[in-house]
Formats: C-alpha cells, sequence, structure tokens
C-alpha cells in the first residue's frame, strides 16, 4: 500500500513555487492537499462553487503535515 501511495505522489507532483526554495509540501488543512507554500495555495484558489478549495486563504498556522520532496516522506 504504501509503494502504491508512493507511486501516486511521483506520477503527480506538486509543481515547484515560485515564492520560496524548500523541499518540502505543506498539506493544506482547511482541503487536504499538499502545496508547496501557502501563497500557492491562495494562488490555486478559484471561488467557492469551484472544485477545488472552498477556502481562499490556507491558515499556515494549522499546517500540521509536511512532506518530503526527494524521499515522499509525511
Amino acid at each position: 500500500m504504501f509503494l502504491i501511495n508512493c507511486l501516486k505522489k511521483i506520477i503527480n507532483p506538486v509543481p515547484d513555487c515560485i515564492h520560496y526554495k524548500r523541499n518540502c509540501d505543506k498539506k493544506a488543512p482547511c482541503c487536504g492537499k499538499f502545496y508547496p507554500c501557502r501563497l500557492c495555495h491562495d494562488a490555486n484558489y478559484k471561488g467557492p462553487k469551484s472544485d477545488g478549495c472552498k477556502t481562499e486563504i490556507m491558515d499556515r498556522f494549522n499546517v500540521t503535515i509536511i512532506r518530503c520532496r526527494k524521499c515522499f516522506c509525511e
């Protein structure tokens, strides 16, 4: 199961961040998706009626899960 999850993450990587140079992604507490930073999450907001996240601004203080971009460990 772990290997399958890792392969899914490799196939669908999170795009690089234009705001910061880091080797980790943060899991947004509002939508459960990984983003390189809170600004990338906020830039991806498309409105409350879209299929994406319903929260315009990610609360960076409530992020509890990060994922390494090299080994994909959380």
